[in-house]
């Protein structure tokens, strides 16, 4: 619904930039990591984690939602725009 030809997989950005424990809501995470697993495995092309905590470097908690080793693939942690701009266009993301 929300892709048209020629593209055919999206790039999901978490940016985590002034992230607080007492913010996440892990239930709404799990619950969107598994109905892309299940329902949509070919749509998503990347997860990126933007400027994720050191809690969450490597394979933290975040790799124990992800019950497959093909949608754990798809993960990425960006720590600079840089990095970012290496999987999404510079005019993709929100302006601010």
């Amino acid at each position: 619904m929300f892709l048209t030809p020629p593209t055919y997989q999206n790039c999901l950005v978490f940016d985590m930039t002034d992230f607080g424990l007492k913010n996440m809501d892990w239930p709404f995470i799990t619950f969107l990591s598994r109905r892309f697993e299940a329902y949509y495995p070919e749509i998503l092309g990347t997860l990126a984690i933007h400027k994720a905590p050191w809690i969450f470097s490597g394979s933290g908690r975040f790799f124990d939602l992800c019950s497959t080793p093909s949608f754990a693939d798809k993960v990425v942690f960006t720590r600079t725009d840089e990095q970012l701009l290496e999987y999404i266009d510079a005019g993709q993301l929100p302006k601010g």
